[in-house]
């Protein structure tokens, strides 16, 4: 396909992670797609500043990507972008959500999510020990995968050992409190969401709960997927993202 006929696709990555974490999926996009790939604020080469607030995350990524493009978020990428098409409608074409985040801890209305208590040790397990922490979050990515070539992946050639604490802990102070329930009925272009049913970090109950609240959406799950089915499955995730993603 020449490349002036091809749609952009904007990638946005999440928690830990940079536009490397695309890597397994990325030829195979970019045979369709112009692919535009985000590093967030603090990560790689983005701008060196992760805001805590989740409006202004969404308008620099309003402001620093092409309008009318298709949009593929990964987990807590998910939540500005989430809040960008509710915000900015005309800025979205179609949205595809890969384990996304709606709302991360639990409360009284929300038992999808990790319990605060448990939350708040694995952030204090984060600042005693920073790479261990980090290689139990990628193993729970991973679940129920269990290639050591994948996860050495994820533990070496990702930018987040090298990404500040400040940054991690801005993105966890994000998660523990973002929350988009309620934003997702302003959501008025298609949606798709990618889940696989043995997520060990975001539970597949919240694709689930998403696909009833968005205007228009429809879920596709992974039988024996975890977190990541891109990089665990990619042949099924692009077979399945051009079959049922939004284009």
């Amino acid at each position: 396909m020449k490349s002036s006929s091809r749609q952009t696709l904007i990638l946005v990555h999440g928690w830990a992670s940079d536009t490397a974490i695309w890597s397994t999926i990325g030829k195979a996009l970019s045979e369709r797609y112009r692919l535009v790939e985000i590093n967030m604020p603090g990560y790689a080469d983005g701008p060196d500043f992760f805001p805590d607030d989740l409006e202004q995350l969404s308008i620099w990524l309003r402001d620093t990507t092409p309008s009318g493009a298709i949009w593929l978020a990964w987990s807590m990428g998910a939540l500005p972008v989430i809040q960008l098409a509710a915000k900015s409608q005309s800025h979205i074409r179609g949205l595809n959500l890969i384990a996304p985040v709606i709302r991360f801890c639990n409360d009284e209305d929300w038992p999808h999510g990790l319990s605060a208590e448990a939350f708040d040790e694995f952030e204090k397990g984060f600042d005693q020990d920073r790479t261990a922490q980090l290689e139990r979050f990628y193993k729970m990515v991973m679940f129920p995968c269990k290639s050591r070539s994948i996860l050495n992946g994820l533990t070496t050639s990702h930018a987040a050992l090298g990404v500040s604490d400040k940054t991690l802990h801005s993105g966890l102070r994000l998660l523990k409190h973002a929350d988009v329930r309620d934003l997702i009925c302003d959501v008025r272009v298609p949606v798709t969401l990618f889940h696989g049913e043995r997520d060990a970090v975001v539970s597949c109950n919240v694709s689930r709960q998403a696909e009833e609240r968005f205007h228009s959406a429809r879920l596709s799950l992974f039988d024996d997927a975890g977190h990541a089915p891109f990089l665990t499955h990619p042949d099924e995730f692009i077979a399945r993202f051009e079959c049922h993603g939004r284009h």
